[in-house]
């Protein structure tokens, strides 16, 4: 998911957040946790994965997903 790494939202430069690096690893944490209990399961149409084509505003904005997620037993 290259579009992650290239994400500003903790700023940059001299006004960057103290806290972007605990908030990567939790959020790296959190995910490979639902990854590792869940089978996630797309409902619906799965929109283009092409960023060029979203929509531009102060972030990019993404279109809607549904899923569903099945706990692995």
């Amino acid at each position: 998911m290259i579009l992650f790494c290239r994400f500003v939202g903790f700023g940059a430069g001299r006004r960057q957040c103290p806290g972007e690096l605990l908030a990567r690893t939790r959020i790296f944490l959190l995910m490979a946790s639902i990854l590792q209990k869940f089978n996630i399961i797309p409902v619906g149409k799965i929109p283009e994965d092409d960023v060029r084509k979203f929509k531009m505003g102060i972030l990019l904005e993404v279109p809607e997903v549904s899923a569903r997620f099945v706990y692995r037993h």
